[in-house]
Order: C-alpha cells, then sequence, then structure tokens
C-alpha cells in the first residue's frame, strides 16, 4: 500500500506532473527536423490518461506530428504489435526510413527486429552526435 493520504486527483495530479519536464534543446531539434518536412512523433507505454496530459497539457501536440499510446494502440513498445500499428499510420516510407529513439533498449530491439532503425537515447549530446548520420 503507497499510504497516499489525498485525494484521487491529487494523486493523478502528482503522477502526471512528477516526470513532466520537456528539453528544450531536444524539441529545438525536433523543430528543425519538422522544418526539413520530416514527420516527428511520439510513441508512450502511458495509459491513456498520462498520455494525453503528456499531449496536451505539456503542450507536445505543438511539435510533433501524432502520438502512438500503447493505449490506444493495445500493444506496449516492446511487442512487435506496436511498431505494425506504428507503420500503418505513417506507412509512406518504407521501414528502414523510419528512425526511433528510445530510452529502453528493449523497445529499440522491438523496433529494429520490425525493420525500423533505432537508437536508444541516453543524453541530449550523444543524441545530437549520432543524429549527424541521419541528417
Amino acid at each position: 500500500m503507497w499510504g497516499w493520504k489525498g485525494t484521487v486527483d491529487e494523486l493523478l495530479t502528482f503522477w502526471f506532473t512528477a516526470e513532466s519536464g520537456v528539453d528544450t534543446r531536444l524539441i529545438a531539434h525536433i523543430g528543425t527536423l519538422r522544418k526539413k518536412g520530416i514527420r516527428c512523433y511520439i510513441a508512450t507505454n502511458n495509459e491513456k490518461w498520462r498520455a494525453q496530459f503528456i499531449w496536451e497539457t505539456l503542450g507536445l501536440h505543438s511539435f510533433f506530428d501524432g502520438i502512438f499510446s500503447s493505449a490506444d494502440m493495445g500493444h506496449s513498445k516492446n511487442q512487435m504489435e506496436f511498431w505494425e500499428k506504428v507503420h500503418g499510420h505513417v506507412s509512406e516510407g518504407a521501414k528502414e526510413d523510419i528512425l526511433l529513439w528510445d530510452d529502453e533498449v528493449k523497445n529499440v530491439e522491438t523496433a529494429q527486429s520490425f525493420g525500423f532503425l533505432g537508437e536508444q537515447y541516453t543524453t541530449f549530446p550523444a543524441y545530437a552526435e549520432i543524429m549527424k548520420k541521419y541528417t
């Protein structure tokens, strides 16, 4: 038992805002990619209310072309079916033209097994260095 003393609404507010920092360097780089015509999406394992919070309240809808939530997809990012559904939504390009960044290796490996390019996100400087080979 957690021992939470507040209301359900207070718990949800705490949960949703606890890890809600947005890296402005990453957002700026996403903007640069989108100006070049590269579509950028969020893929998340968050449940539907947290995904909605990320998308709407944090305002990420202003910086990305869409969001793929495991709650909406019916599968998590470490399942092949998740990436099959993502590809179905963004299927204008070949699988090997889609690059995924994720902080969890298992999600990267699953996406790579599906045929996407994949990299593990660790820090913004490491991301920026690796992105040089893709852009």
